[in-house]
């Protein structure tokens, strides 16, 4: 038997109240042509003073070379309401941080928080 709608409501109040102190900023991206067969990825601010909890992914560090430059990538979790909208196409900002979206969980029954799986951008 699953949770009430009350009992429902009430943890996802309580998530947002008491879990969720900080806020980020999350991006979208629109394609900018240069009219010369090119272009460059733009972000721009979809949504600002989203609540969230920022927290390591139990994922350890990863090192890769790209573009002939080594790289670490910081695997991330970011906590938000249960109803935000946000994919993998998105990003979000923390602070002066960056993390890219890699996956976003929301599969679960009586969700409470919506967890997004991230990596840190220029760690």
């Amino acid at each position: 038997m699953g949770l009430s709608t009350t009992e429902l409501a009430w943890m996802r109040d309580a998530v947002e109240t008491y879990l969720l102190t900080d806020t980020c900023t999350i991006q979208t991206r629109t394609w900018q042509s240069d009219d010369m067969g090119g272009g460059t990825w733009v972000w721009s601010d979809a949504y600002t003073s989203v609540p969230c909890r920022i927290v390591p992914h139990g994922l350890a560090s990863r090192e890769a070379v790209v573009g002939g430059e080594l790289k670490i990538h910081d695997f991330w979790a970011v906590v938000m309401p249960y109803d935000q909208t946000i994919d993998e196409t998105m990003r979000i900002k923390f602070g002066s941080d960056t993390f890219e979206v890699n996956q976003v969980g929301d599969a679960e029954s009586d969700l409470t928080a919506r967890r997004v799986e991230c990596t840190r951008v220029g760690a």
